[in-house]
């Protein structure tokens, strides 16, 4: 595993992940919390897309919001152990998104709510095996990984993947994130947003 710390939010971040091809970055957001989900997106569209996992000063719960919803894995304040850090690391690591104590309210919202017809006629159009693999998809699982989940080759996963996208009309794998928080298909997997919690808060 190879983990890029890029620090602050900057200009660095892309052309970084670009030529190092880490498998985790790790952004800090400092005062640029407008920029922040540009560069996640950014970071989406490399290949291999790395998984993002964002440092923050204080405990806000939108700011986890945004970065779900640009594509980033999770969120933690930098005033945690390294221990923790390592952890959350870990955790991003194996294909899941680090979701902190202080920012589950927020996350639990989003995965019961669905106020949009659209969305759920997006969901009409995809078949069952879609529709079992797409919160997979935005959970940030890679296609062997969804495979052995769910008893399928990879590249049948990756057809999967490409008829989401194109039913959907979803580019990216923050689009698809954003779809699936939105449709309320991430509420079974909601024990899994959580499982990164410790005893202490995060």
């Amino acid at each position: 595993m190879t983990v890029g710390v890029v620090g602050r939010v900057c200009k660095k971040a892309l052309p970084l992940a670009r030529r190092l091809h880490p498998d985790i970055v790790v952004l800090e957001v400092g005062r640029a919390e407008t920029k922040l989900s540009p560069v996640i997106r950014d970071l989406n569209g490399v290949t291999p897309p790395p998984r993002v996992l964002v440092l923050a000063a204080e405990e806000k719960p939108e700011l986890l919001d945004r970065v779900l919803h640009a594509g980033g894995m999770g969120c933690i304040t930098t005033a945690r152990s390294a221990r923790r850090m390592v952890a959350a690391v870990d955790f991003v690591a194996a294909g899941r998104m680090y979701v902190p104590r202080w920012g589950t309210h927020t996350v639990r919202k989003r995965l019961g709510r669905d106020d949009s017809g659209r969305l759920r006629g997006g969901l009409e159009r995809l078949s069952a095996s879609e529709r079992r693999i797409l919160p997979l998809v935005a959970l940030g699982l890679t296609s062997k990984e969804i495979g052995a989940r769910v008893f399928l080759a990879p590249k049948t996963v990756e057809n999967y993947r490409a008829n989401i996208r194109r039913k959907l009309k979803l580019r990216t794998r923050a689009e698809i994130v954003g779809f699936a928080l939105e449709a309320g298909v991430l509420a079974e997997h909601e024990k899994e947003l959580q499982a990164a919690r410790m005893p202490s808060t995060s």
